[in-house]
């Protein structure tokens, strides 16, 4: 990009409109300073003003002496062998923002090439008592577990959508294969403040998988700074009040708003025509934005951001032969608030935009920002979640038992009242 930004790194001074990467929110950059101790009776007190016990987070170099300190009992190792069914938990736990898309990664490679599971053209995540059954279920790959406030594991009742199993047989001796993870905020659950990546062997045969490289990112990696502050290890960009994704800057006025129908004509003869949508969203929101009078540091911010939305970033959709996401040309939409009356939940793209510099720190921007994500079905039609205007929720309750199967028809008798 024609704008930097810097990686975000712990004990560093930030202002308003600054830009960040996020690297990898397992492992943060300069965790050294934040995890090398000294002994203190039972406890590992560290440099930044946190301890924890000395039993259980203790990180030991191959000589044997003390370099670090795990909070959350995960490892730090760059390679990890599995050889066994298991779950390995990776760096700390951190905060997140459930409003947000996650990433989570590693490369993967059989250790022998005999490692196997117990089904090497399968993949099944079978659960027991709220968790995952790490013998019934079968894969190999990298997942992600939540955490509420106290850090109590919470359980879901659907796990496939936080794991990424591969089949033992798409894996290679010779070669790594890249295992990634995408969860969209509708899976993260309701009560999540933390989370932890975790890679695993389910249903273990024989052999080892080795694992390296494990990664937790935010799915856009970029953050921009709403207020100054001093970073630490309570407020990392991927679930602070301090940093934000969304277009928070507000527009001068003289912005505009239009509407340009997506419509077609027929004319039926005596006067009479009939106007007809050709598109679901037939009727999208153009918004002329101005930002005047704009310092360099916040017109950077704009800048970025907006030019941040057209560069390729990795496709959930596609991969190559070893597993690395192949990039996407899709331009990313956005959340902004524009004014009233309109809704402050609408997500727009910018499809253009320009700067002038007038003079010394004073910058002008304009952009044209296009809502086309809304449609007629959000308002009047059902099949987008459950409508007020048009839905109704019917319960229904079976007392007696029914062997159902693909092919085999059900009839239900009922009354309603209304």
């Amino acid at each position: 990009m024609d704008i930097s930004a810097k990686s975000w790194r712990l004990g560093n001074s930030y202002e308003k409109d600054d830009i960040v990467k996020v690297d990898n929110l397992s492992l943060p950059n300069d965790i050294d300073k934040f995890i090398s101790s000294v002994a203190e009776g039972d406890r590992l007190i560290g440099e930044k003003s946190f301890d924890c016990l000395s039993i259980i987070s203790k990180i030991i170099d191959e000589e044997g002496s003390q370099i670090a300190i795990d909070p959350s009992g995960g490892f730090f190792s760059k390679k990890i062998l599995v050889s066994q069914s298991s779950e390995i938990p990776f760096g700390f736990i951190f905060s997140i923002d459930p409003s947000i898309a996650y990433t989570f990664k590693a490369y993967v490679r059989k250790d022998t090439s005999i490692s196997e599971t117990i089904d090497a053209y399968l993949t099944h995540i079978q659960t027991l008592n709220g968790s995952i059954d790490q013998s019934k279920s079968i894969g190999v790959g990298v997942g992600v577990k939540f955490f509420d406030n106290e850090e109590n594991f919470i359980e879901v009742e659907d796990y496939r959508p936080l794991v990424r199993p591969m089949a033992s047989s798409e894996l290679s001796e010779s070669e790594y294969y890249n295992v990634q993870l995408d969860v969209d905020p509708k899976h993260i659950p309701d009560n999540a403040a933390k989370a932890q990546a975790y890679v695993f062997v389910y249903g273990h045969r024989e052999g080892g998988f080795e694992f390296r490289d494990i990664r937790s990112t935010s799915a856009n990696q970029f953050f921009y700074c709403v207020e100054n502050h001093q970073s630490n290890t309570s407020n990392y960009p991927s679930a602070s009040k301090n940093w934000t994704q969304n277009f928070i800057w507000r527009p001068s006025y003289g912005s505009s708003g239009s509407y340009k129908a997506a419509n077609e004509l027929m004319e039926l003869g005596e006067g009479y025509d009939y106007v007809n949508n050709l598109a679901i969203n037939s009727l999208p929101l153009e918004l002329d934005v101005r930002f005047n009078n704009r310092t360099d540091k916040e017109a950077k911010a704009i800048i970025h951001f907006l030019q941040e939305k057209h560069f390729p970033y990795e496709s959930i959709y596609a991969l190559d032969y070893k597993g690395e996401r192949l990039l996407s040309t899709d331009v990313q939409a956005f959340n902004f608030i524009y004014s009233f009356p309109y809704r402050k939940d609408l997500k727009f793209t910018c499809v253009e935009f320009n700067h002038s510099i007038d003079y010394r720190n004073n910058n002008n921007i304009s952009a044209k920002f296009i809502c086309n994500t809304e449609s007629t079905l959000r308002s009047v039609e059902s099949h987008a979640g459950y409508n007020l205007k048009t839905d109704a929720i019917l319960p229904i309750r079976v007392n007696e038992e029914i062997n159902n199967s693909a092919s085999l028809k059900i009839f239900m008798e009922g009354f309603f009242t209304f």
